[in-house]
C-alpha cells in the first residue's frame, strides 16, 4: 500500500477544484446549508464548498494530512 503526503497531492491535484462551482450545481446548496466533506484530503474542495453554503468543515481522516 502506498502512503501519500499532502504536498503530493497539492502537487499532483493543483487547480483541480478552480472551477469547483461547476461540479457542486446539482447540490443545489442553499446559503444557509451547512456541509461536512468527509475524506477532504488537502480541503481545497471544502474551500469552494465553504464559499458556496453557510459552512463547510473538512474531515480527512488523518492529521499527518494536514486536513482542516
Amino acid at each position: 500500500m502506498r502512503r501519500f503526503s499532502a504536498e503530493y497531492l497539492e502537487h499532483t491535484r493543483r487547480g483541480m477544484w478552480e472551477d469547483g462551482r461547476d461540479a457542486l450545481a446539482d447540490l443545489e446548496l442553499a446559503s444557509r446549508e451547512r456541509v461536512l466533506d468527509v475524506g477532504c484530503g488537502t480541503g481545497e474542495l471544502t474551500r469552494v464548498l465553504a464559499a458556496e453554503a453557510d459552512g463547510a468543515v473538512g474531515d480527512g481522516g488523518a492529521t499527518e494530512a494536514g486536513a482542516t
